[in-house]
């Protein structure tokens, strides 16, 4: 199941519990997104999540296009290894207990960063972490290009 030809949601997209395998050629969702117990594995040509992205307990594995996630961004105990295209996460991002290894192209995060049990070893091209950087129990070892922290 694909969402087919659909480009844009205004609002919050819930694909938890849905039979929804491919977003197809879905560029926005302007409100949240939950693909939690979802069965979407990769977000294809998604650009911007306005809102919260929830990828908690879900299955996907690629971010695909991804470039902006508006607010909170929940990698916690999730499949994600690599950030890939994404730039910006507006408020915060949490890595604790997930498999993320390369924040990728991720430039800014606008909040908090949690990188608690996490596998990141290097923030990467990382400038800007707006709010608090927790780095308890992690196995960081490098900054990366990180220049700031609020």
């Amino acid at each position: 199941q694909d969402l087919g030809n659909l480009q844009t949601i205004g609002g919050d997209a819930d694909f938890g519990n849905t039979q929804v395998q491919s977003l197809g050629n879905l560029h926005t969702i302007g409100g949240d997104a939950n693909f939690r117990y979802s069965q979407v594995q990769s977000l294809g040509n998604l650009k911007t999540i306005g809102g919260n992205a929830d990828f908690r307990d879900s299955q996907v594995q690629d971010l695909g296009n991804l470039q902006t996630i508006g607010f909170y961004a929940y990698f916690n105990d999730s499949k994600i290894q690599n950030l890939g295209n994404l730039q910006t996460i507006g408020v915060n991002a949490d890595f604790r207990n997930s498999q993320v290894q390369s924040l990728g192209n991720l430039q800014t995060i606008g909040g908090n960063a949690y990188f608690r049990n996490s596998e990141i070893q290097n923030l990467g091209n990382l400038q800007t972490i707006g709010g608090d950087a927790v780095f308890y129990d992690s196995i960081l070892q490098d900054l990366g290009n990180l220049q700031t922290i609020g």
